[in-house]
């Protein structure tokens, strides 16, 4: 029997694949637990929509995120933060307070997969910072740390 997986199915297949299943299974399994429907001429049509409507927003998802990085290339941070004369912080600026820097700059990474790949940074000085933004895509900016 021909059945179109509602929800992703372990060894199986994922959300909107269309499988060749036994029909006890589809009928004691598969339709009891509404993980698939009958793969019927109406329901194929719209399963291949539904993929189609996925993959524009996915296409446009990553043009967001593609400027994103662009602009984030270009954009500098400047986080002020207590220091001794040495240049030493007290404490250390941490990939959340650059994230939370972020925010109150208005620029949004988003909260799939997005994150600050850095170290924990304990001096005052200019640094190169790598976000992680979702799709894989990676973003470098400037982060300027000064005396508060």
């Amino acid at each position: 029997m021909k059945v179109i997986l509602i929800k992703d199915v372990p060894n199986l297949g994922k959300a909107g694949d269309t499988k060749e299943v036994a029909d006890g299974y589809a009928r004691n399994f598969l339709f009891s637990n509404n993980l698939a429907e009958v793969a019927t001429g109406a329901a194929i049509k719209k399963n291949e929509l539904q993929k189609t409507l996925l993959a524009q927003k996915a296409e446009e998802n990553l043009k967001k995120y593609q400027e994103l990085a662009d602009s984030l290339e270009v954009a500098t941070i400047t986080i002020k933060a207590k220091a001794n004369e040495d240049g030493k912080l007290f404490g250390s600026i941490t990939p959340e307070i650059i994230l939370n820097s972020l925010k109150t700059q208005k620029i949004n990474i988003g909260k799939n997969g997005a994150g600050v790949k850095a170290e924990h940074i304990k001096e005052i000085g200019e640094y190169k910072i790598t976000i992680n933004l979702p799709h894989g895509l990676e973003s470098r900016v400037n982060l300027i740390v000064e005396r508060e």
